[in-house]
């Protein structure tokens, strides 16, 4: 078990130190390209600090593990939006101007929302229809992403982003290298956080579907959780936004493909108690479009919401230990 948990802390770490660096490097890329914060760190950010979510499943689900892999991806949404509130409630909201996101991060949170309800209806359903080797969920799922994005897209178009920043050939050259370089780094380092977290999930006897969702989960968050308080502590709240609900949307998104892999019906091989964790996501994730939509006025009201947000993640938690012992009883 000793060997297991420095691996794990190893890989972990690895993947800290390369995103922290992922948020200077898409910021550099907004500027260079035009296109708005809130676009780049919902795809390019997203995606690069999600890419451990799809290696390490890859790789538990190779080892026979689906439970770990679908409760990772829970896990996460549920650790992305304790990330987003956390880190917004340590930094004065006047000094970050997370008050002034506009409704397009409203658009993207319920996004995520009714992709994670899609996935949500998927695990608790018992259709059996397939689609080109994957099931119909995921599908659906991959189909309104696409429709979303869109609308993202179109309403980004519409935003003024500010002063036209100084653009250059080797400014976008060196932005997107660095950029790559630190993704490439994440996505090397992810699979020995999937073999670690196999064994501490068969030494400790807690079961694939908590120990996906919190250890797992945990840990292929972290790269949010860096790129976040470096959003924060640059001034660029959207930018932080983008990242948490983006990679939400991904989470669900990434169903597709690893059904595709999953020899059967992924969502139907794995266990009923992730539908907790979904549920969980959905209900945190619509506290913090109210909080968007209202933001709070003091930092007492803040605190409130944040605090709702974390006691339902730990009663959620609560649950999937709770359940996870019954199992192995």
């Amino acid at each position: 078990m000793a060997g297991a948990a420095v691996q794990f802390l190893v890989s972990a770490l690895t993947i800290i130190a390369a995103g922290s660096l992922l948020t200077r490097f898409a910021d550099k890329l907004s500027e260079q390209t035009g296109l708005g914060r809130l676009l780049i760190g919902s795809i390019l950010l997203a995606g690069a600090t999600s890419m451990p979510e799809i290696i390490v499943d890859l790789n538990v689900l190779s080892i026979g593990q689906p439970d770990l892999a679908v409760g990772d991806l829970f896990g996460s949404s549920l650790f992305n939006l304790l990330i987003l509130m956390a880190v917004s409630a340590y930094f004065p909201w006047g000094d970050t101007g997370f008050e002034q996101l506009s409704q397009q991060h409203s658009l993207a949170a319920a996004l995520g929302i009714v992709l994670t309800s899609i996935i949500g209806l998927g695990l608790i359903s018992n259709l059996e229809f397939a689609l080109l080797g994957a099931g119909l969920f995921p599908w659906f799922a991959l189909i309104c992403y696409l429709l979303g994005m869109w609308l993202l897209f179109k309403d980004e178009g519409k935003t003024d982003v500010g002063q036209e920043p100084e653009r250059s050939p080797r400014k976008l050259l060196r932005a997107t290298g660095g950029f790559s370089a630190c993704a490439a780094v994440i996505l090397v380092a992810a699979p020995y956080l999937a073999e670690s977290a196999d064994e501490l999930a068969r030494v400790t006897g807690l079961g694939g579907s908590f120990i996906g969702a919190t250890l797992v989960a945990l840990s292929t968050s972290m790269p949010e959780l860096v790129s976040t308080i470096a959003a924060f502590r640059m001034r660029c709240p959207d930018l932080a936004a983008g990242n948490v609900f983006g990679s939400n949307m991904y989470n669900m998104v990434m169903f597709l493909p690893l059904d595709w892999y999953y020899t059967g019906n992924l969502l139907r091989a794995s266990s009923d108690i992730n539908a907790m964790t979904a549920m969980g996501v959905i209900f945190c994730a619509s506290v913090t479009v109210v909080t968007l939509i209202h933001p709070p006025s003091g930092k007492k009201a803040l605190l409130a919401g944040n605090g709702l947000v974390a006691l339902s993640i730990l009663g959620v938690l609560f649950l999937l230990y709770y359940a996870g012992g019954s199992n192995t009883r």
